[in-house]
C-alpha cells in the first residue's frame, strides 16, 4: 500500500474511533477497500430441496448448481459468513438466476443481517412483503433510526424478466455474521400447483474490510 492509501487509511480509522459509524467508516475505505466476494456456507432453509441434485449447499458455490426448493414462495435461508481478520462489513448482495431450462427462476426476496444466529421464523412477519411495503419501511426507519431492530430487512431485489442476476446495495450495513435471505417468489410459467417451487442458482454476499481485527463494530 502506498503513502497516500496509508494516510487514507489511518484518517478514517481515526475518525471512526471517535464516532463508530460503520457506513461511515465504508465510505471513507472506498478508495482503499474494494468490494469483495465473502465466503459463506448455507446452513438451513425451510424450502426443502427437489432432490439431492438441487441441494440447498449449491446456492453459495460459485459454478452452475442450482437450489430447487419444494415451497413455492416465503422460502427463509440461513446463511453464515465465514469470518476471517480482518473483520468485514456486508454491503451488497448479488443474486444470480439460473439459466434457461428451470420453470421457476426466482423473482424477488429479502436481505437481513443478524449478529447472532437467528431462527428462520425470526422473519416471518414478511412474508409476501412487496416492494413498496420495504420503500415506505426503509423510509420510517431512515428517519427514525433508533427505532431499527435486527429483524428489520436491511435490503430488497427483484430481478426482471429474462434478468440473470442483479446486485444490490443494502440499506444498512455493519459487521453480520448470519444473513437471512427471503425468497418471496419466482416466476412461474403456467405451472399446476404441485410443480411450482423457487429456482436459484446462487447468493453472493459482497463487503470490505475494516482496518484491524480488534475494530469492535456495534448496532447503531
Amino acid at each position: 500500500m502506498d503513502n497516500s492509501a496509508s494516510n487514507t487509511l489511518m484518517r478514517a480509522f481515526m475518525r471512526y474511533r471517535s464516532h463508530p459509524s460503520v457506513e461511515g467508516l465504508v465510505n471513507s475505505l472506498s478508495q482503499v477497500n474494494q468490494l469483495k466476494s465473502l465466503e459463506a456456507v448455507a446452513i438451513a432453509s425451510d424450502g426443502g430441496a427437489y432432490n439431492e441434485t438441487y441441494s440447498l449447499a449449491n446456492i453459495v458455490d460459485d459454478d452452475n448448481s442450482v437450489y430447487c426448493t419444494r415451497k413455492p414462495y416465503n422460502v427463509t435461508v440461513l446463511l453464515e459468513l465465514v469470518h476471517v481478520k480482518p473483520y468485514v462489513v456486508l454491503s451488497h448482495v448479488t443474486v444470480y438466476a439460473p439459466s434457461a431450462g428451470y420453470t421457476c427462476p426466482i423473482r424477488n426476496g429479502l436481505v437481513f443481517g443478524f449478529h447472532d444466529k437467528p431462527t428462520l421464523s425470526a422473519v416471518d412477519m414478511y412474508n409476501h412483503c412487496t416492494r413498496e411495503e420495504y420503500a415506505r419501511m426503509q423510509a420510517t426507519l431512515q428517519s427514525n433510526p433508533k427505532q431499527r431492530e435486527q429483524h428489520h430487512p436491511i435490503g430488497y431485489f427483484e430481478l426482471e424478466e429474462r434478468e440473470r442476476k442483479v446486485t444490490i446495495e443494502l440499506d444498512y450495513k455493519t459487521n453480520f455474521r448470519y444473513v437471512i435471505v427471503k425468497l418471496l417468489s419466482a416466476r412461474q410459467r403456467n405451472l399446476t400447483s404441485d410443480l411450482r417451487n423457487i429456482d436459484i442458482q446462487r447468493i453472493e454476499l459482497l463487503g470490505r474490510t475494516l482496518p484491524s481485527a480488534e475494530t469492535h463494530v456495534v448496532w447503531a
